[in-house]
C-alpha cells in the first residue's frame, strides 16, 4: 500500500471519529466547550439567532410581495374578461371558436360547441383565449370593457 493511501486512511479514521464525537455530544458539551473559546457565547448566540431571524423575516417578506404581486397580476388578467355578463361571454367565445379553428381544436368537443358549459367555465375559456392571444378585450370594439 503507497504511503498516501495509508495516510488517507488514517485521516479519514479520524474524520470519522471527530464526526461521531461532534454528534454524540450534548448540546450542554458543546455550549460548556464553546465557552472555553469565547467566554461570552451566549451573547454570541444571540447574534447569529438575530441574523437568522432578519434572514427569515426578509425571506417570507419577499415571497409575501411576490405573491401579492402575482394575485395583482391574474386581477389585471381576469379583469378584462370577467367583466362580460354570461350571455355575452358565450356569444364571443363561439365567435372566437368559429373565427379560429386551430384555437378551437385546444378544446374539447363539448367545451368546442358550448353545450353544457357553465358560466365560469365559459369566462374561463375566454380568459384562456387571451393568453394564447387569440382575444384581446382591448382590441375588440364590441367588447364592454
Amino acid at each position: 500500500m503507497s504511503q498516501n493511501r495509508i495516510n488517507n486512511d488514517k485521516l479519514e479514521r479520524l474524520i470519522n471519529v471527530l464526526i461521531a464525537d461532534i454528534l454524540d455530544a450534548t448540546d450542554d458539551d458543546i455550549l460548556n466547550e464553546s465557552k472555553e473559546d469565547c467566554p461570552d457565547i451566549v451573547k454570541e448566540i444571540e447574534k447569529v439567532r438575530a441574523l437568522y431571524e432578519n434572514a427569515r423575516i426578509k425571506a417570507a417578506k419577499k415571497r409575501l410581495f411576490s405573491a401579492r404581486e402575482a394575485v395583482t397580476n391574474q386581477k389585471e388578467r381576469q379583469g378584462k374578461v370577467i367583466q362580460f355578463n354570461p350571455a355575452e361571454a358565450r356569444r364571443k367565445l363561439d365567435k372566437l371558436l368559429h373565427d379560429n379553428p386551430d384555437a378551437a381544436y385546444e378544446f374539447t368537443l363539448a367545451a368546442r360547441k358550448g353545450s353544457e358549459l357553465s358560466d365560469t367555465d365559459v369566462l374561463g375559456m375566454l380568459e384562456d383565449l387571451q393568453e394564447l392571444g387569440v382575444y384581446r378585450p382591448e382590441d375588440d370594439p364590441e367588447s364592454c370593457l
